[in-house]
């Protein structure tokens, strides 16, 4: 029995509170908004077959 390959494709979504406090910061001309919250998850799916 072979391990599966590792994948890296899929799809990521945020399981939680959109309210928090939240930052700005700037660097260079970039500005970074940075949102903390407590109790929040993501959700990585990833839909390649794998077979037990």
């Amino acid at each position: 029995m072979k391990k599966p390959d590792r994948t890296y494709r899929g799809d990521v979504h945020y399981i939680g509170n959109s309210s928090g406090d939240t930052e700005e910061f700037k660097i260079g001309e970039i500005t970074v908004t940075v949102t903390k919250t407590k109790d929040d998850e993501l959700l990585i799916m990833n839909r390649t077959p794998f077979h037990m």
